[in-house]
């Protein structure tokens, strides 16, 4: 399962799972539309290992298009961590 920890408080990002605050896919739930037409990706929120709460990321498609371009810089690179911010689209 892919994960994404983030810090705004300064402390550093780990690939521990049980560090820091997480945001994973739900196992065996689709992406799904919301009413309103935008992707919904169900997640689960963790800090320090603890879960915290079942939510959904919401994306429109300018989001989406985004993301997948980062995604084509990232693997076309050969590596998911090879892309630097610079070559990320806004």
């Amino acid at each position: 399962m892919a994960t994404m920890a983030n810090s705004t408080q300064g402390d550093e990002v780990t690939a521990n799972p049980a560090q820091g605050w997480r945001v994973a896919r739900v196992p065996n739930q689709a992406p799904y539309r919301t009413r309103a037409g935008r992707l919904a990706v169900p997640v689960w929120l963790t800090h320090d290992g603890v879960f915290i709460a079942d939510t959904a990321l919401v994306l429109d498609s300018r989001d989406i298009e985004s993301l997948h371009s980062v995604f084509e810089i990232m693997l076309a690179a050969g590596d998911l961590g090879a892309a630097a911010p610079s070559d990320v689209p806004p």
